[in-house]
């Protein structure tokens, strides 16, 4: 990976864009939108920040770039249509230690703009490193249909209930749990529908209530390939839920990294001889769901073996799923 996936608050920062046309004018779009203090050099402004700049929204020096034009910025991002001019700014900014994003050119920049979803507080980041811009636009573009509007809603709402939930439960592992049930159950859904009396209600009546699921919850997938791409689409989001993964010592370690940052990740140790599989794996998997809401267990062993320790695992009371991946 070439670049650190990173969001930096720009609210008050002063920021220097480079040049006045129309691929100013949109970088100046987007800092704005961000809070940014933005100051454009360019010898002449084009229509769009000519405007921006009558409104108040930006600051103009009119003159050629130089190396003294960088004092006290925190970010530059360079958007003429001469190279020179661009590598000469991306040279002073790196060598004065500032973020530069040269447009159009990854090897003169060190960080870059991807491509946004902005449901406000919650903004998703499509970034291909610089290398496909259009393509990280057409990322952008399919995820738009799968995120609801009111999802910037239902970041406010969680945001402004954080503290209430924090006094009530100390804990970390209870209020994660007590906010993967909202999110995933009716509260989420209430917000989603633009009813916040509702949703209101009912996080009031969850806040009091026992957090602890009814039964844990235990997803066995039968790994057969050694692509994670094949991974049926329902187990990667049970993956991505997961608090705990638990594993054969031969999967892939590209399988795990399909699951969260802050999951759990255990091998499993091989069946010694005469260890029969369900028996074995039945103890090992009801001793990990006793403090993890959700485990995912990755293995090779054949459906036939997984439908056999589905059934031992739901005879303990969890709630088990099955996924055989091709």
């Amino acid at each position: 990976m070439d670049y650190l996936p990173l969001f930096v608050r720009l609210q008050g920062l002063p920021v220097l864009v480079v040049g006045g046309g129309e691929v100013a004018a949109r970088k100046v779009a987007l800092l704005s939108s961000c809070g940014a203090l933005i100051t454009v050099l360019a010898p002449q402004l084009g229509t769009e920040l000519a405007v921006a700049l009558t409104e108040g929204r930006i600051r103009h020096m009119s003159a050629v770039f130089t190396s003294g034009a960088l004092a006290d910025m925190r970010l530059v991002v360079a958007a003429t249509d001469d190279a020179a001019v661009n590598g000469a700014v991306a040279e002073s900014a790196q060598q004065a230690g500032i973020l530069v994003n040269v447009v159009d050119e990854p090897d003169l920049s060190n960080c870059i703009v991807p491509a946004i979803i902005d449901r406000s507080p919650i903004v998703v980041a499509c970034s291909t490193g610089g290398a496909a811009p259009v393509l990280a636009t057409e990322i952008r573009a399919s995820l738009e249909t799968l995120l609801p509007p009111r999802l910037g809603e239902l970041g406010r709402f969680t945001r402004e209930r954080r503290p209430r939930v924090k006094a009530v439960l100390p804990g970390i592992r209870a209020r994660r749990l007590f906010w993967l049930q909202a999110m995933r159950g009716p509260i989420a859904q209430a917000v989603l529908a633009g009813d916040l009396e509702r949703a209101e209600a009912l996080f009031q009546r969850a806040l009091v209530s026992d957090p602890s699921p009814a039964r844990p919850n235990c997803v066995l997938v039968s790994v057969r390939s050694e692509d994670p791409d094949w991974l049926p689409l329902g187990a990667l989001r049970r993956l991505f839920m997961a608090d705990r993964v638990l594993s054969d010592a031969d999967i892939p370690a590209s399988f795990l990294a399909l699951s969260r940052r802050d999951a759990e990740h255990h091998h499993l140790p091989p069946l010694g001889e005469g260890e029969d599989f369900v028996t074995t794996r039945v103890e090992e998997l009801t001793r990990s769901v006793d403090d993890a809401p959700v485990i995912v267990y990755l293995t090779r062993h054949s459906s036939e073996r997984l439908t056999a320790l589905a059934g031992a695992l739901s005879a303990r009371a969890c709630l088990t799923e099955l996924w055989s991946a091709p």
